[in-house]
């Protein structure tokens, strides 16, 4: 895609932007819409961005099935005259696993060298005990905690050695957890 394309395609966006405004303006009867409106007047004005403006528009996606893993606590162990830390097995165990299904997917390609914006969705189990009460796509408000899990994806990509240089190049990141049936980490990167 080039950089023409790119521009041509935020004047669409940007004139989309216009006509909706424009619509609602123009409607009367329309109630409610007075926030609406003002993401639009901040979008059209430039003060706020639904995306990084250095953020490109390639995208890579992957899914890691299996119950998402938290980032814990280093373990702590002296050896000698020497203290290590060192992660548990189940964490290495998952970033590895993060590490080869992202390499998998995104293949010989090479290294991601621009900002990227990283959206990461985990699928979490439902309790037997709330099976009935709990819908698939309800928010799961229990832990592990989101910035640990987002820790342990971003972890396991920088690992893989493969994908980017470093994880300080992630300049967004949209993460939730929800209940599913089908447990996994969805991620979908743009750069």
């Amino acid at each position: 895609m080039s950089k023409h394309d790119i521009e041509s395609d935020a004047a669409r966006y940007l004139a989309a932007l216009h006509e909706i405004r424009d619509w609602i303006n123009s409607d009367s009867e329309l109630h409610n819409i007075v926030y609406l409106k003002g993401i639009i007047n901040d979008v059209i004005d430039q003060r706020e961005t639904l995306i990084p403006q250095s953020v490109g528009n390639n995208i890579f996606e992957f899914s890691v099935a299996g119950v998402p893993q938290a980032q814990l606590r280093p373990r702590v162990v002296r050896r000698g005259s020497r203290i290590v830390l060192y992660d548990e097995a189940k964490c290495v165990k998952a970033k590895r696993k993060v590490a080869r299904e992202a390499m998998r997917v995104y293949g010989d390609k090479t290294k991601i060298n621009t900002p990227i914006h990283v959206d990461i969705t985990f699928h979490m189990p439902i309790p037997k005990g709330l099976l009935k009460s709990t819908r698939i796509g309800d928010p799961h408000v229990k832990r592990p905690d989101l910035d640990n899990l987002v820790k342990l994806v971003l972890d396991g990509i920088t690992d893989s050695k493969g994908i980017w240089f470093d994880d300080n190049q992630v300049v967004a990141i949209s993460a939730r957890k929800v209940y599913n049936n089908l447990v996994s980490t969805d991620v979908v990167i743009r750069y």
